[in-house]
């Protein structure tokens, strides 16, 4: 068992290379950079001067490979960059929403596993009757729907019908466990649904 998840690890290495190189060259052939991102629908407000030395600053003026080397140098030193809309560093704001993705994660799969059990022994009790039938197609629809079209439905079925949506401003659960369980208790549940 020890041997295998070596393995595993070792094998994600290269895997996680290639992907980050796949996505960096992606986005560099995607036409505009994060400059014209910047700039938005105002670029005459900005001289090619400016432009040229934000660029040059950004490091986006040299060759690809060499924007790769640094980025995965910075990256390998804990430096992600700066949010090119919110200007300020991606290791901070990964800090500030690594624990609420935790929360949701362990929430979702305390419900998947929960339900996922429960589903399973009542489907096995009553194989091949109407019971079994249903929630075989719950399973395959859980399986079957992207997580973001059952979240669509969901939010306009509880805003069209009772009127309700959760909190949109993020309460600490240690503060206030209801509000924060009441905002959390819907994306944790269609994330349950697709993994039960």
């Amino acid at each position: 068992m020890t041997n295998y998840i070596l393995r595993r690890l070792i094998l994600a290495i290269p895997t996680i290379f290639g992907v980050s190189i796949i996505i960096f060259v992606i986005m560099r052939l995607v036409p505009g950079d994060a400059v014209d991102t910047m700039i938005g629908d105002n670029p005459q407000f900005w001289t090619p001067e400016f432009l040229a030395e934000v660029r040059r600053s950004m490091g986006l003026d040299k060759p690809i490979h060499e924007q790769y080397l640094i980025w995965v140098g910075n990256a390998l030193k804990g430096d992600l960059g700066l949010s090119y809309w919110q200007r300020r560093p991606v290791t901070n704001m990964l800090k500030a929403r690594f624990p609420r993705s935790i929360e949701l994660a362990f929430m979702a799969a305390s419900i998947a596993f929960t339900f996922g059990v429960i589903l399973g022994v009542l489907s096995a009790v009553k194989q091949d009757t109407w019971v079994d039938y249903v929630l075989r197609v719950w399973s395959i629809g859980g399986l079957s729907l992207p997580s973001f079209f059952t979240a669509t439905v969901l939010i306009y079925t509880m805003l069209r019908i009772f009127h309700w949506i959760p909190p949109l401003e993020y309460e600490d659960l240690w503060k206030d466990p209801i509000a924060n369980l009441s905002q959390f208790i819907w994306p944790a549940l269609i994330l349950s649904y697709s993994a039960s």
